[in-house]
C-alpha cells in the first residue's frame, strides 16, 4: 500500500471516499467534485485498487488543482480493501461512499452532513439513468430494485459517521459480492438502523456495454444470494428462496411490454448469478 499523491486533510470533517480500479467514468465524478456547492471542508479520497500505472497517472492528473484531494494505491482489485484502507486514511468524522460510476449532485454536502450529525448511517438517493434504448431499461429496473430494497445498505451513496467503525468494525474482504450488505446485517444485529436523506443525491448513469451488463446482473444475483443466506430479505426458507429467485417486484404494469420482457431476460441472468453463489458459494 502507498500513496501517490498527497495535499493536506488537516481539520477536514467530511471525506468523499471512491474505489476505483479501471472505470474511466470516474473522469466525469471529478468534474462533478469541482462544480460541488461546500458547505464545509471536504476532503477527497480516490482509492486505485488493482489499477495500471498509466491509469493511476491520468487520475492524478484530474485531481491537480482539485483541493484537500489524495489518490490512494493499492496493489490487488478488492472493492472492500479499498474502501476500509479510505476510512482508515482519512481523519474526518463524516465518510461517504460515491462509485466511481456515479455524479454527485451540486448541493449534497449540507443535507449529508446534518444528516450524520445524528445518525451513525445514512442512505442517501440515487437517480438511474440512461440514454439509448438500452440503457433506458436498465436504468429503469435498477430503480424499482433500489425502490423496493430501501432498507438495504447500498454503497454507491452510502454515508457513515466514523465511530460506527469502532462499534460494527469494517467490510468484509473476503466477500466477492455484498460486502456493503453484509457490514450493514451486522449494523442491524446491534440496533444500528439505516437513516434515509434524499437531498444528497447522486446520478449513476448505466453503461451502454452489453457485455458488461450481463457480468453485472450475474454480480446481483451473487448479492442477493448472499443476502439470501444471511437472512438479509427475510428468514431462509424455501418461500423466501422463491421470493427472492423471481423479484416480482421489478416487474410493473405501468411499464411496457418491453421492458419486462427484457426484466424476464435480466432476472434469468440474476438468477445464473443466484444459484452459482448458492451451488459453489462464490
Amino acid at each position: 500500500m502507498k500513496i501517490n499523491h498527497h495535499k493536506s486533510s488537516n481539520q477536514l470533517n467530511f471525506c468523499i471516499i471512491t474505489p476505483v480500479k479501471d472505470d474511466i467514468k470516474i473522469f466525469n465524478l471529478i468534474r462533478t467534485f469541482e462544480e460541488m456547492d461546500l458547505g464545509e471542508r471536504v476532503e477527497y479520497l480516490i482509492i486505485c485498487n488493482g489499477s495500471t500505472n498509466n491509469f493511476i497517472t491520468k487520475i492524478e492528473k484530474s485531481v491537480e488543482n482539485l483541493k484537500h484531494s489524495r489518490v490512494l494505491v493499492l496493489n490487488r482489485s478488492n472493492i472492500a480493501a479499498a474502501t476500509n484502507y479510505g476510512i482508515k486514511r482519512t481523519n474526518s468524522s463524516k465518510i461517504v461512499i460515491v462509485d466511481s460510476d456515479c455524479l454527485i449532485s451540486k448541493d449534497y454536502i449540507i443535507p449529508m452532513s446534518k444528516a450524520l450529525d445524528n445518525n451513525l448511517a445514512v442512505r442517501g438517493k440515487v437517480i438511474f439513468q440512461g440514454f439509448s434504448s438500452f440503457t433506458r431499461l436498465c436504468a429503469l429496473l435498477r430503480g424499482y430494485t433500489y425502490q423496493t430494497e430501501s432498507d438495504l445498505f447500498f454503497a454507491p451513496n452510502l454515508a457513515f459517521n466514523k465511530s460506527i467503525f469502532l462499534k460494527v468494525g469494517y467490510f468484509n474482504e473476503s466477500l466477492i459480492y455484498s460486502c456493503d450488505s453484509e457490514f450493514g446485517y451486522r449494523a442491524n444485529q446491534i440496533g444500528i438502523i439505516l437513516t434515509h436523506e434524499s437531498k444528497a443525491q447522486v446520478i449513476h448513469v448505466c453503461g451502454n456495454n452489453i457485455l458488461n451488463e450481463i457480468k453485472v446482473s450475474f454480480g446481483h444475483g451473487g448479492g442477493r444470494a448472499y443476502c439470501y443466506q444471511k437472512g438479509l430479505l427475510g428468514d431462509k426458507n424455501l418461500g423466501s428462496f422463491i421470493k427472492t429467485m423471481c423479484i416480482p417486484c421489478v416487474f410493473s404494469k405501468k411499464e411496457s411490454f418491453i421492458y419486462n420482457l427484457f426484466v424476464v431476460f435480466y432476472v434469468l441472468l440474476w438468477n445464473f448469478g443466484f444459484l452459482k453463489t448458492i451451488v459453489f458459494r462464490k
